[in-house]
C-alpha cells in the first residue's frame, strides 16, 4: 500500500504544486487540495491513467480523504 501512496502523492503534488510531504493524507480532498470540481475530476484521471483503472461515478462519493483513495486503489489493483 505505501507504493501506492507514493505514487498517489505524486500526482496529487503536480497538480496541487504542493511538496508531497506536505500533503494532509487524512484532511478533506477539496479543502486540503484547493481543487475546484474540474481540478478534482482532472486529477482522478491522472490517477486512474496512472492506476489503469476506471474509477466509476457511484465510488467517487466515498472519496472525502486521499487516505480514501489510497485504500479504494489497494482494491482495485491488488
Amino acid at each position: 500500500m505505501e507504493n501506492i501512496s507514493c505514487r498517489l502523492l505524486k500526482i496529487v503534488s503536480e497538480y496541487t504544486e504542493a511538496e508531497p510531504d506536505k500533503i494532509d493524507m487524512n484532511g478533506s480532498i477539496r479543502l486540503t487540495l484547493g481543487l475546484d470540481s474540474f481540478g478534482l475530476l482532472s486529477l482522478l484521471n491522472a490517477v486512474e491513467s496512472e492506476f489503469s483503472i476506471t474509477i466509476p461515478d457511484e465510488d467517487l462519493a466515498n472519496f472525502q480523504t486521499l487516505n480514501d483513495v489510497v485504500l479504494y486503489l489497494d482494491n482495485k489493483v491488488s
